[in-house]
């Protein structure tokens, strides 16, 4: 029982303990002073205006930002070589057994001569007519021509080195003239003619060289 009541006692001692020192605290905090906050200033209170100057409008940009364009440029073309071989031999080829060179003509050449009027017995020198001179020196004379534009009978005869080579009876008509093979202007030929037996009216008369190689 004494200890029940010892128990009593200190439990009522704390609880008074702890409402005296509430209580000392609530009194002090009544005695101290409030403090208040100070007043705004003049700079605070006046409102600032913005200052005057352009509006620049802020940039529309899209989002997102689009993506530049390389531009791309055509590689030349260059083109690819194609070998080119040679062709293959058709036999016969040169070297085997039989083959034949190909035949090639010499090259020719024509002078004429624009006589148009009447010719009646005479012997025309083409030598100098046509100027067969050095600068066909080594050509063949092929054949002559003579244009006869009359119907007469008449006799017409080639003289090489006044030599008769060949002749022929015209009775209007183209006539041609051959003479023999050995026939080289300055080495067989040195004078080309052409007679007349007979009036014929003669258009044109036209020699035909072929080079010599």
């Amino acid at each position: 029982m004494k200890n029940h009541l010892s128990i009593f006692i200190q439990g009522l001692s704390s609880t008074g303990l702890i409402c005296l020192i509430s209580l000392g605290n609530l009194l002090t905090a009544k005695a101290a002073p409030i403090v208040r906050p100070n007043p705004p200033s003049y700079e605070e209170r006046r409102p600032i205006s913005p200052r005057p100057g352009p509006i620049r409008p802020n940039p529309i940009r899209p989002n997102p930002r689009p993506t530049p364009i390389v531009p791309i440029y055509p590689r030349p073309i260059y083109p690819t070589p194609i070998p080119i071989y040679p062709p293959a031999p058709v036999y016969p080829a040169p070297g085997y057994p039989g083959y034949e060179p190909p035949y090639y003509p010499n090259p020719t050449v024509q002078r004429s001569i624009y006589l148009n009027r009447w010719v009646q017995f005479e012997s025309l020198n083409l030598t100098s007519l046509l100027s067969l001179n050095y600068n066909y020196e080594g050509y063949r004379v092929k054949h002559v021509y003579v244009d006869v534009a009359s119907q007469d009978s008449v006799s017409i005869d080639l003289l090489i080195n006044n030599r008769v080579v060949d002749s022929k009876v015209s009775y209007g008509g183209d006539v041609y003239l051959y003479p023999s093979y050995e026939n080289r202007i300055g080495y067989d030929i040195s004078t080309l003619r052409v007679g007349i037996t007979g009036g014929v009216y003669i258009g044109r008369i036209v020699v035909e060289l072929e080079r010599n190689y």
